[in-house]
């Protein structure tokens, strides 16, 4: 299955369809499933194959990508059922959430409770993983993101950013750089 994901990556780098590769992806993990019912792997690489189905469809085919994160969700939830101290599941799980908030912004829906769930999964990695920097920064993009939207309707922001920066300096001080 990650044979395949990487070709599927390398075609969409060519700006080619990667979905044959995808679906065949797909189909691997899910005998894998089958071998190893109770394994974390096969659930999480299953959402993020339709995970990176539903980006591409979303920014190569301007489509709509719920379908694909739906699935994805519920992939990741049967991944998480099974190893619920997968920091990186939790935060891979909060990149799909603020990419579906990205596309219900674009088609103008309030993208608030997916921001705010993306949050909520960030912060679950973090508990599980403190001396993590990606879930930090990870948050921060979100707040970030949720914050640009609130501007753009009009309202409070502030609180956001000033969360996000704080997460963006955390982020560095874990990576070992110094905030300027």
């Amino acid at each position: 299955g990650q044979a395949r994901m990487n070709w599927a990556a390398w075609l969409q780098l060519r700006g080619e369809d990667p979905r044959e590769q995808v679906r065949a992806a797909i189909a691997d993990f899910d005998s894998a499933r089958e071998l190893v019912p109770d394994d974390f792997r096969p659930w999480k690489n299953r959402a993020i194959a339709h995970f990176n189905l539903g980006v591409w469809r979303m920014t190569a085919r301007l489509e709509d990508p719920l379908e694909d994160f739906d699935t994805a969700l519920r992939d990741y939830d049967e991944a998480l059922a099974r190893n619920p101290a997968d920091a990186d599941g939790w935060r891979q799980r909060g990149v799909l959430r603020r990419n579906w908030a990205a596309f219900l912004e674009s088609r103008g829906q309030d993208p608030s409770v997916q921001h705010s769930l993306s949050v909520a999964e960030f912060d679950q990695s973090i508990a599980l993983d403190p001396a993590g920097a990606e879930s930090v920064r990870d948050r921060g993009v979100s707040r970030l993101h949720w914050g640009l939207w609130r501007l753009g309707q009009g309202g409070e922001c502030r609180e956001l950013f000033d969360a996000a920066i704080a997460d963006f300096e955390e982020s560095l001080r874990r990576n070992g750089e110094q905030p300027k």
